[in-house]
């Protein structure tokens, strides 16, 4: 005996297609939405721009016990001394000591034990930090 396929059918056989497409795009992106390349003691120490473009020449992150504290310089002279930094969902917020106006936002793009690359919060340019040995 043959058994006919309806339009009923064909259309839930069409719906379950549109249904696996749909999940075999979202999963791998909710899946690397959740992993970060850097975790905030891979951070520590300083780093120096190496890229054209970014806000800081040089940086570094420090602990002092519980307290993650950040330092900049400019042309070796000292810029940001005792900010705070921390790493969340990516993205390194870095607050000014004494200006609560001024604060960094460097989503992280990329990472290896000696390289960091970077995006300031809503701005276009790549920026990449090497550590300094």
């Amino acid at each position: 005996m043959h058994r006919r396929s309806g339009p009923g059918a064909l259309q839930r056989q069409n719906a379950m297609h549109s249904i696996l497409a749909i999940l075999l795009v979202l999963i791998p992106l909710a899946a690397s939405a959740q992993q970060c390349p850097v975790a905030a003691p891979s951070l520590l120490g300083a780093w120096e721009r190496k890229s054209n473009s970014g806000f800081f020449e040089q940086i570094s992150f420090e602990m002092d016990g519980d307290q993650k504290i950040f330092n900049s310089w400019l042309h070796q002279r000292p810029e940001i001394s005792g900010g705070t930094w921390k790493l969340e969902k990516c993205t390194i917020f870095i607050a000014h000591p004494t200006l609560e106006n001024f604060s960094v936002d460097l989503v992280v793009l990329k990472a290896s034990k000696n390289r960091i690359t970077v995006r300031e919060v809503g701005e276009n340019d790549v920026s990449v930090y090497q550590r300094i040995k």
